[in-house]
């Protein structure tokens, strides 16, 4: 049994999403919220597996409840909203449902959901796209173009933003270089990636070893004596 939660504030919506998911016996609608403030407090009170997140609604889009619904909780977005919206889900292999939800649609979102189904690949990303990120306690999607440095600690990974914010992110080092645009991300040491866009300069220390400064950042990111070369060319082709 899945047990699901529905976040939408139209009521005639969630009653239309409840009616199709009554043909699925294997779904039960523990809790409905016409709010991200309704949401966040039925989160605090039950668990559940699943929730049915609406993105355009009035009082707050539902992007901000993305940081309470806890890590292991699976999320399908109900969207009306633009192709940019959509390719965010579709290059993170998340799934959405686009309104007016289609039976057949919502089927196969389930069917991806359960515990046989396999999971869909992601794609590499862009630098206008966005990232979707598990937190230690939550969810969020961060532009690809506002991450300044990515620093490995284990198997999970600190992301430095442009709104000097810190991330712990549960990814690995690895899979954000496998993703990101290698044209504007690079791996500068073997424990750290960095924006060359938001590079303000290189700097060879007195003692030994070199690091790379970046906007918005307080402190230096350190180069990996293999890794300077391509730093260099790298930063020679961005000021050509």
């Amino acid at each position: 049994m899945i047990t699901a939660l529905l976040v939408d504030d139209e009521a005639a919506a969630r009653s239309e999403l409840r009616r199709l998911l009554a043909t699925h016996g294997h779904v039960q609608i523990v809790a409905e919220c016409a709010s991200v403030a309704e949401a966040r407090q039925a989160l605090a009170q039950r668990t559940v597996d699943l929730v049915f997140l609406d993105i355009q609604m009035p009082s707050a889009s539902g992007f901000e409840l993305l940081p309470q619904v806890p890590a292991g909780v699976r999320i399908v977005f109900v969207t009306a909203s633009d192709r940019f919206a959509v390719r965010a889900f579709e290059v993170n292999a998340l799934d959405y449902l686009l309104k007016p939800v289609e039976p057949a649609r919502l089927a196969a979102a389930l069917a991806r959901l359960g515990p046989t189904g396999v999971a869909r690949r992601t794609l590499p990303l862009e630098i206008d796209d966005s990232a979707y990120v598990t937190l230690e306690s939550g969810h969020l999607f961060l532009r690809v173009r506002d991450l300044l440095a990515i620093r490995a600690e284990g198997d999970y990974t600190r992301v430095a933003t442009r709104d000097g914010r810190s991330h712990f992110v549960r990814q690995l080092l690895g899979t954000w270089e496998e993703r990101l645009p290698p044209q504007h991300f690079l791996r500068v040491h073997r424990s750290a990636l960095v924006n060359l866009r938001c590079v303000r300069r290189l700097e060879h220390r007195i003692l030994g070893g070199s690091e790379v400064w970046l906007d918005h950042l307080a402190d230096p990111v350190p180069v990996g004596r293999r890794q300077l070369t391509a730093l260099k060319a790298a930063l020679a082709d961005a000021c050509r």
